[in-house]
């Protein structure tokens, strides 16, 4: 005869010894915090911020010139990811000009310079960069092509050749029966980013030689994006600035280029403005505070009202007699801001792709300063699992020890 007792307490304490598991494996989820949003923007999250201090300096070489014009296209605001503040410029802005695209134009006049050798002309900027992450619905809004802004971004450009017969049946290729802007324009990004392969060019070649040829840079990667999105009606643009900047001793470059030049785009949906895409480093809807933006839409053919802005990568003209420029150089500058109070900076936090506001990016009890695998949503840390294992095992080894003695107990009693 069985002693149903016996059985009983067996799958009690089986059931106890897996309970225990499945406790230790869910703790990090129970411990987690909710979401950090900025704004009254349900659908951004915000994870880091980076203040940077960049100073502009050109330098003129003058031979007898009595007067000249200076315009340089100025950081500016690139709402919600950038905020910029003009600190300060060497000489007054006497024009100050927003144009469609949201890019800010400043213009400086310089008289009775006769005798001067040397102009020298200063821009100082404090930026803020934000990691934000979009929680996008499909449901991103309906266009009208009869607006302004459906009409600038989705029209044929130079290195944006969108009415192109090829660029416009592979953009019908990708997209297939898809109607939904959101899906369509994932789609693009996806194809770009898979099909094209990263090589750096000399020039900038444009969408149309991306296309056919299969490789490009940053340029071309964002250009053959924003073609391919116009082709089937969804308006993009480009954006020039820096990404990850390297610094070096004192923060000095003696270029643009050298400073971490980079190109990505923007897409736009009606229900939520222009998001963020950079196609070279495979982000959709998701901006890392790396990234500082300077000129918008295709900065080789930039004009504004009768001045064309010599904007390929460095967004300034000057007009006047027997000028010539010497050299355009920059200072930059990243704060040392440890907003969790982990140790890490964040910079150093936007470098590896770890939270900056939260010590505890994957919320595993272990900080992101001491984690192997900081950025891990799903397995607990490397050190956590050296922890728990064991402990684990010789709970369960005890309970089924336990279960024995106790069953071995009750067949001696029922004998």
């Amino acid at each position: 005869m069985v002693n149903m007792l016996g059985t009983d307490k067996s799958e009690k304490y089986d059931y106890l010894s897996t309970s225990l598991l499945i406790v230790c494996l869910l703790l990090e989820s129970a411990v987690r915090p909710p979401k950090i949003s900025i704004q009254a923007e349900p659908y951004l999250e915000e994870t880091n911020f980076v203040k940077y201090q960049i100073k502009e300096c050109t330098e003129l070489a003058l031979n007898n010139t009595l007067s000249l014009s200076f315009y340089s296209v100025l950081f500016t605001n690139s709402t919600p990811y950038q905020e910029v503040a003009l600190i300060n410029s060497s000489s007054p802005i006497t024009q100050l000009v927003h144009d469609i695209h949201g890019n800010t134009i400043a213009g400086m006049y310089f008289s009775n310079l006769l005798g001067q050798q040397e102009l020298r002309i200063t821009f100082s900027f404090e930026i803020t960069t934000r990691a934000l992450h979009y929680s996008l619905s499909e449901d991103v809004g309906v266009y009208d092509p009869s607006s302004s802004l459906f009409e600038a971004y989705t029209i044929n450009e130079t290195h944006i050749e969108s009415a192109n017969p090829k660029i416009v049946l592979k953009a019908r290729e990708i997209v297939g029966a898809e109607r939904n802007a959101y899906r369509a324009s994932r789609l693009i990004f996806r194809w770009v980013h898979d099909n094209i392969k990263y090589e750096i060019q000399d020039e900038e070649m444009g969408a149309l030689w991306a296309l056919e040829n299969r490789k490009g840079d940053c340029s071309e990667f964002s250009f053959l994006f924003t073609a391919l999105c116009r082709a089937v009606g969804i308006p993009a643009r480009v954006t020039s600035g820096v990404a990850d900047p390297k610094l070096p001793d004192g923060g000095f470059f003696p270029d643009w280029k050298s400073m971490g030049a980079h190109q990505w785009a923007e897409v736009y949906f009606p229900n939520y403005g222009w998001i963020w895409v950079d196609p070279t480093w495979d982000q959709f809807a998701d901006s890392d505070a790396m990234h500082i933006a300077h000129i918008r839409t295709e900065f080789a053919q930039y004009k504004h009202e009768n001045h064309v802005f010599h904007t390929s990568w460095i967004g300034w003209h000057y007009e006047g007699e027997n000028v010539s420029l010497n050299k355009r150089t920059y200072e930059l500058f990243v704060s040392d801001i440890d907003s969790d109070l982990d140790g890490l900076t964040n910079a150093e936090e936007a470098k590896k792709g770890t939270n900056g506001l939260r010590p505890d990016t994957d919320y595993d009890l272990w900080g992101d300063k001491i984690d192997w695998w900081p950025t891990d949503f799903f397995l607990p840390n490397i050190y956590l699992l050296i922890a728990i294992v064991p402990i684990i095992s010789l709970m369960i080894s005890w309970l089924k020890a336990r279960r024995s003695r106790l069953h071995a107990s009750s067949i001696k009693t029922e004998i």
